[in-house]
């Protein structure tokens, strides 16, 4: 993706809708973890991430990812809130430009 003011951004995004168990998006992360170093987007620095139906999820996964080790580097995972029914939010677009530049 390419943004005016912004450096190119990659994402890898998983729409989740909260029927998949934890320790499933724990293999996921695993998966990531260990496929992108090794595939073409290696040199692009991805975003890997998680859209969570609610904010309950959303600390679920939170907790999922905090448990992936990742050697002190600067993780590439990050989770947002893509439906919450009562707040208001910003758009989704400006949810990920924060979370991309956010402490891992």
């Amino acid at each position: 993706m390419r943004l005016s003011d912004h450096d190119p951004l990659h994402v890898l995004l998983e729409l989740d809708r909260g029927t998949e168990p934890l320790g499933r998006i724990r293999e996921k992360v695993d998966a990531y973890a260990s496929a992108i170093p090794r595939s073409e987007l290696a040199d692009l620095d991805p975003l890997v991430l998680f859209a969570e139906p609610s904010p309950r999820r959303a600390a679920g996964v939170s907790t999922a990812l905090a448990s992936h080790d990742s050697d002190g580097e600067r993780s590439p995972f990050r989770v947002i809130v893509w439906s919450d029914g009562d707040q208001e939010r910003t758009s989704t677009l400006h949810q990920v430009l924060a979370v991309r530049d956010a402490p891992s």
